[in-house]
Parts: C-alpha cells; sequence; structure tokens
C-alpha cells in the first residue's frame, strides 16, 4: 500500500507508559513477536503480532518485573530467541540479560557493564545489537564497546574504541567520562560488508570491522581434593584468560578411564572452582577430570588430566 499514508490495522494500548524502542521479529515458534522497551515503566514487554494484519490487536504473552529504577530504553533478543539484552538508561544497572526461553515468563540472569565502570567512570549506555555470540553497544561516553555472550551469565568485554574520549585513536583521552548523554548513541551491524557503523554525537560517524576473538587457552594447574569421606570432589584451577582469548566459561569434563572418553558434567563455570557432588563414593577406581575454557570462538584443548583413583600401592619385598 501507500508508504506515505499507511492505514491503522490495529493496535495495542500498552502499559500506560511510553514506549521507547520495539523490536519485531518472525517466526519465534511460529509466532511473529514484537518486543517492547516501555520506557518509565522500567519493564520490558513481549507481544504477540502474528495476526495483526488480519485486523488482530497485539497481546501480551510476557514481561519482566518491573524495576522502577530503571528507564526501559531498547531491547534486542539472541539470535536463538532465548535471551533479551535490554538496555537502561537511568544508569542503574546498564544491561539486563533476561532468560525468555519461555516468553511468558522472562527471568533475570545477569547484568554487563563495560570494563571501566568503577575505574574510569560511570558511562550510560544507549542502543546495542547482537550479532552471533557478540553484542555489540554504542555506550555514551565509553565509545563502541564489544561483548562476547556466549555465556550469557558472564559476559565479558573484547573490545572497544574510543569513538567520544578519543576520536583520532592517537591513546590520548580529548575528553572525560562525566555520565552525561553524549558520545556513541547507535550502531547498525547488518551490513552486507560485515562492517559495523556508530554514531557519535560528539565525533561523527565511525565504520569499524569486528574481527573473531581467539579462543582460549587450555587452563592451567587443575586439582581435585576429595571431600566428605570421597562423596564430593572440590577442583581448582588457574584462569586461562589472555588478551587474546578471554573466556567465559569453563566446562569440566569426566571419565571413569584415564585418557577418556570424557562427559561433559557441568558447563559455563563462571569461577576458577567447582565441587563435583555427583560421584559414587564406592567407585572403587575412582574418577578422571579435565577442564576446557570456551568462548565465542570456540573451546580451548584439554587441561591437565587429574583423578581420585586411589594410588597404586608400592612394591613391597617378599618375607
Amino acid at each position: 500500500q501507500n508508504p506515505f499514508d499507511p492505514p491503522l490495522i490495529s493496535s495495542w494500548s500498552g502499559s500506560g507508559n511510553d514506549c521507547h524502542d520495539s523490536f519485531a521479529r518472525a517466526n519465534i515458534n511460529d509466532r511473529d513477536l514484537l518486543f517492547s522497551a516501555d520506557g518509565y515503566s522500567g519493564r520490558f514487554r513481549l507481544i504477540d503480532i502474528q495476526d495483526i494484519r488480519k485486523g488482530v490487536n497485539p497481546q501480551k504473552i510476557g514481561e519482566t518485573p518491573t524495576i522502577g529504577t530503571v528507564y526501559a530504553h531498547s531491547i534486542y533478543p539472541s539470535e536463538d530467541n532465548n535471551f533479551l539484552y535490554a538496555f537502561d538508561e537511568q544508569n542503574n544497572f546498564d544491561i539486563i540479560v533476561w532468560d525468555i526461553s519461555d516468553p511468558s515468563t522472562p527471568s533475570f540472569v545477569s547484568t554487563i557493564k563495560w570494563s571501566g565502570e568503577t575505574t574510569e567512570g560511570d558511562a550510560i549506555i544507549h542502543n546495542g545489537q547482537v550479532r552471533g555470540n557478540y553484542l555489540l553497544t554504542a555506550y555514551y561516553e565509553a565509545g563502541f564497546r564489544v561483548f562476547d555472550i556466549s555465556n550469557p551469565a558472564n559476559a565479558v568485554e573484547v573490545g572497544k574504541y574510543e569513538t567520544y574520549r578519543d576520536p583520532e585513536g592517537q591513546g590520548v583521552y580529548q575528553r572525560t567520562i562525566s555520565t552525561e548523554y553524549e558520545g556513541a548513541w547507535n550502531l547498525y551491524s547488518f551490513l552486507p560488508s560485515g562492517n559495523v557503523l556508530v554514531s557519535d554525537q560528539s565525533s561523527g560517524t565511525f565504520i569499524f570491522r569486528v574481527e573473531e576473538v581467539e579462543v582460549p587457552t587450555a587452563p592451567a594447574d587443575l586439582t581435585v581434593t576429595l571431600l566428605d569421606g570421597g562423596a564430593r570432589a572440590r577442583l581448582e584451577w588457574q584462569s586461562s584468560s589472555t588478551s587474546e582469548g578471554k573466556p567465559t566459561g569453563y566446562t569440566l569434563k569426566r571419565s571413569i578411564t584415564r585418557g577418556g572418553p570424557y562427559t561433559n558434567i557441568k558447563t559455563n563455570i563462571i569461577e576458577t572452582e567447582y565441587t563435583d557432588g555427583s560421584i559414587d563414593a564406592s567407585n572403587s577406581v575412582g574418577y578422571y577430570y579435565v577442564l576446557t575454557a570456551t568462548n565465542a570462538r570456540g573451546e580451548s584443548s584439554l587441561s591437565n588430566e587429574v583423578s581420585t583413583a586411589p594410588s597404586s600401592p608400592e612394591p613391597t619385598d617378599s618375607p
């Protein structure tokens, strides 16, 4: 029809507050959904718009809990539609991650803040987009920030460009962060070229190419200690984080045979320790453990192997 005179086909009264931004995606479990950031209501809503072209009004199917200190500015779902990344322009949580695998009952997962939040200044988030396992953000005075979201419970900042503080890339900050609505405020990450456009209110438009991170190195110094008479095994290790390949989580693997094959018993571990409470204390042969680190690029090689197997007795001389 005439794009200069679009007809009204359906409507929804919404939350009674402003809807700042919204985002629609088709064919999510056979439904077309609208994700709505409802401004001063402090919540984000999921709305079924499957039949709006038939004159059926949109229907709310789920909403996040109301957070009174949040300004629900914008949102973006993950590519698998299981997580929603919500942007708070009131500068309380910055980015909130919601589990929307059941759209009727979104549940809180984690919050994300830029790496210099506590040391360089309290920057405000504006907009972001998900591309693969990365969240690309226009972070006002903190510039362009890229997060590895392969583990939504532990997003890791993996890239940046200071569009506001150092727009020429000279390594010298020309401005400071003062919690103002200045700097990078929008981006677009789906050009056919793969390039990313970032608009900065003070410095202009930037064009970036965002490369993949490196696979993390294998975790080091894995150790195991039996607890409670062998009913539990406590595993500890050293972080495998490097500037090239930061892990977003660790995967613990177990076998009853030295050298494997191994079965994953816990994925997306955030800390550098884990207690395995699923072992069988009557297992006389013990267990063998290894660990890997994971991120958006993939999985590291195996760590050293440790075992709860009883040590072989030292040979003794016959009498």
